[in-house]
Formats: structure tokens, C-alpha cells, sequence
């Protein structure tokens, strides 16, 4: 399944680049999924396939390397309940109303809370995500900015 094909909070196997010589040929992907056991399906998908194509050739060899990027914040976000209720309320203060929802693809938020920074998604008002019409209003990142002002004085306030 690939992106564009899946939705919700279905995980996502993406081709991103191929590159080949005589002697050698990469392929790489992006693995994304809600859970750490869906990775593991997916990333074992990508192995058997490799094996599969390997059959044809048996002279030949692969190397399937995994390198571990972003993985569900949710997992770190659970153990500190406050952080979520304290964005609630800065987006509150903003005038706004909060919606919660997961977040699809990897995030600046997921590496930092797996390096111990624990660190849920705000908005910051962008539209058309990663595409070419990807833009953003003024309007939208005033309150975004709002936003963030008032998520500092709620930890102040409550240090």
C-alpha cells in the first residue's frame, strides 16, 4: 500500500528512489505505520519480496538495511498526559476549538519525543501538505503563533 492508496491510520510502504549500475541496483522506501508491530509487517513484506526476486538470481546477493526514523509519538505523548492538555488549552486561549487527530507521516515531533523531548504536533496552519499547493494564510500562522505564546504561559503557570 502506498500513500497516496491508503488513509486513516493505515501504515504505508513508499518508493522513494531506485539507482542502479552493472554491479548494483538500490531501491529505497519509506515504512510507515501506527504501530510498531505494523512496521514489522511491513518491513517483513520488503524482505520477502527481496527473497522472492533472489530466486531468479542465485548467484547474486541483497542487503536489506533498515534504518529506524519515525515511529508513533503516541507511545512517548501517553506517559505525560499534561502536554497534551496543556496544548488543549493554549489552542483554547487562542480562541480556537482543539481537534485531535494522528498524524500519517513522520514528524519533527516524533523524533524529539523519542529523544526524550516528548513533543506532540500543533498546527501551524499549513494546507495541501508536501505538494506542490502546499501553502499557508497569514491568518493561520497568527494563530499558530498565538498559539504557542499561550502554551508557554501555561507551562510558566503551572511550573
Amino acid at each position: 500500500c502506498s500513500p497516496e492508496t491508503t488513509e486513516g491510520k493505515e501504515g504505508f510502504l513508499h518508493p522513494i528512489g531506485i539507482s542502479g549500475t552493472l554491479e548494483k541496483a538500490t531501491l529505497g522506501f519509506i515504512v510507515r505505520d501506527f504501530t510498531d508491530e505494523g512496521l514489522k509487517e511491513k518491513e517483513a513484506l520488503l524482505e520477502s519480496v527481496a527473497k522472492e526476486v533472489m530466486q531468479g538470481f542465485p548467484r547474486s546477493t541483497y542487503r536489506l538495511e533498515i534504518k529506524q526514523q519515525y515511529r508513533n509519538m503516541k507511545q512517548v505523548i501517553d506517559r505525560h498526559p499534561e502536554i497534551i492538555d496543556y496544548a488543549i488549552e493554549a489552542i483554547r486561549r487562542t480562541g480556537l476549538k482543539p481537534v485531535r487527530s494522528s498524524i500519517r507521516g513522520g514528524t519533527d515531533g516524533s523524533r524529539l519525543s523519542f529523544m526524550g523531548l516528548p513533543c506532540p504536533n500543533i498546527f501551524a496552519g499549513e494546507h495541501a501538505f508536501h505538494s506542490r499547493l502546499e501553502w499557508v494564510s497569514v491568518q493561520d500562522m497568527e494563530k499558530a503563533m498565538q498559539t504557542i505564546v499561550h502554551l508557554a504561559m501555561i507551562w510558566e503557570e503551572r511550573a
